[in-house]
């Protein structure tokens, strides 16, 4: 496995399989109305694209990307070298580091999964399924700054929306049933 931070050039894309993810979260600030989605995106018509709602009760913007880069990995070719294109910053950080650093979770599993305040590491069992798949992939990541005009980052951001949207759907649906 070779999990680094890499840029990604037109002749990567037949060499390798890039992927962009995102999540998304409506009414962040609320945490009584929070709403997350994600998205996967690997190219115009492929049926791998998915654009879902984040299911269970934790609904947050870091929820959605790490879904997102969970759900890449595990649709992706498991023999092709594979780029992980994302606006997370976080994601990167915790899984392959930032501008060189090590990536965080070897400091969090050797402390127990507790963060550098002492505390335990939000959305961590994301975190271990996220690092679990990505042993099993030859995979490096790119930062792509959001909202700045690049196709792959803007469909996969619009896709993500559209994943909160129907979780927003879904509350609204089940608060209409009690």
């Amino acid at each position: 496995m070779n999990d680094t931070l890499e840029r990604v050039t037109d002749s990567d894309v037949e060499e390798k399989e890039v992927i962009y993810t995102d999540g998304s979260c409506l009414d962040q600030a609320d945490k009584t109305r929070r709403c997350a989605g994600f998205a996967v995106f690997f190219g115009i018509g492929d049926p791998r694209n998915t654009s879902r709602p984040i299911e269970g009760v934790k609904h947050t913007n870091n929820v959605g990307e790490l879904t997102a880069v969970v759900e890449a990995l595990e649709r992706s070719s498991e023999t092709k070298k594979v780029v992980v294109v994302t606006d997370s910053k976080y994601v990167i950080g915790g899984l392959v580091g930032n501008d060189g650093d090590d990536p965080w979770h070897h400091r969090w599993e050797q402390n127990g999964w507790k963060n550098s305040k002492g505390k335990p590491v939000e959305n961590q069992e994301l975190w271990k399924r996220l690092i679990a798949i990505s042993k099993k992939r030859d995979f490096s990541m790119r930062w792509q700054r959001g909202h700045s005009g690049n196709f792959g980052n803007e469909r996969a951001n619009t896709m993500a929306q559209q994943g909160a949207s129907l979780a927003k759907k879904k509350r609204l649906l089940k608060l209409l049933k009690k």
